[in-house]
C-alpha cells in the first residue's frame, strides 16, 4: 500500500472524522500506523533533556537502595530498538541506574543483562484495547511484559517475567491475564492461537 493510496482515501472521505478515516484504511488493509524505529538520533537536541534524568537519577541513588529508570521511548511496533533507544539507554547506565523499564513501541522488545543491569527495552502494552484503529496485528501490540525483582538482604538476587495478554470481552472492562492463567480458561483451538502468539513473543525477547 502507497502513500499515494492512503492520501487517495484521505481526499475521498476528507468530510469524516480522522479517526473513522483510519478505520476504513485499515479495513483496505492500509494500516494507519507503521512499524518504524527511532532511528534519528539529535544528541545535542537531545542533551539537555539528558542531563536533566542523569541528574535525577544521581540525586535518586543518593535517597534509595534501588533507582529503576523508566523511559518512555522507542519507536512504533519496531521489534528491535532504534538508534534514540539504544542513546538514552546507554545515558542512563552511565548515571547508575540500577534497572531499565522502557516502554513506547506498543510491543514487547528484548530483555536482557547490561553490565549486572537488568534491561528491558520495551515492555509492551498493559492495557490496549484490540478496537483501538492504530493496532498493527501481526506486531501483537495486547502483549506485554510483567517484570519481577527479587532481593535479599537488600541486593537484587534474581529477575524473572510474566507474559501478559490484554482481553477485552463485550460489555466488560480490558484485562491483563498471565498467559499461563489464560491458558487455563480457554477452548483447544483459542489455546493453540494462544500458544502461537506466545510463541511469537518469546522470540522478540
Amino acid at each position: 500500500v502507497t502513500a499515494k493510496m492512503k492520501n487517495w482515501v484521505d481526499k475521498v472521505f476528507k468530510k469524516i472524522k480522522h479517526e473513522k478515516r483510519a478505520k476504513i484504511k485499515k479495513a483496505l488493509g492500509m494500516y494507519p500506523t507503521l512499524p518504524r524505529a527511532d532511528d534519528y538520533l539529535d544528541a545535542e537536541g537531545a542533551a539537555p533533556y539528558i542531563a536533566q534524568f542523569q541528574a535525577d537519577i544521581r540525586k535518586a541513588k543518593e535517597k534509595a537502595d534501588f533507582v529503576i529508570f523508566y523511559p518512555h521511548t522507542g519507536g512504533q511496533y519496531n521489534p528491535k530498538p532504534g538508534k534514540f533507544s539504544e542513546y538514552i539507554i546507554q545515558k542512563g547506565l552511565e548515571a547508575g541506574a540500577d534497572a531499565i523499564m522502557a516502554a513506547h513501541s506498543h510491543m514487547v522488545q528484548k530483555v536482557e543483562t547490561i553490565d549486572g543491569v537488568p534491561m528491558v527495552w520495551s515492555l509492551g502494552n498493559f492495557s490496549m484495547s484490540p478496537r483501538n484503529v492504530y493496532f498493527v496485528d501481526e506486531m501483537l501490540p495486547e502483549y506485554g511484559l510483567a517484570i519481577h525483582l527479587d532481593f535479599e538482604n537488600g541486593k537484587l538476587n534474581k529477575t524473572s517475567l510474566s507474559i501478559l495478554k490484554g482481553v477485552e470481552t463485550k460489555g466488560e472492562l480490558l484485562v491483563s491475564w498471565p498467559v499461563n492463567e489464560l491458558h487455563k480458561t480457554l477452548d483447544r483451538r483459542q489455546q493453540k492461537k494462544l500458544e502461537r502468539d506466545v510463541k511469537k513473543v518469546l522470540t522478540w525477547l
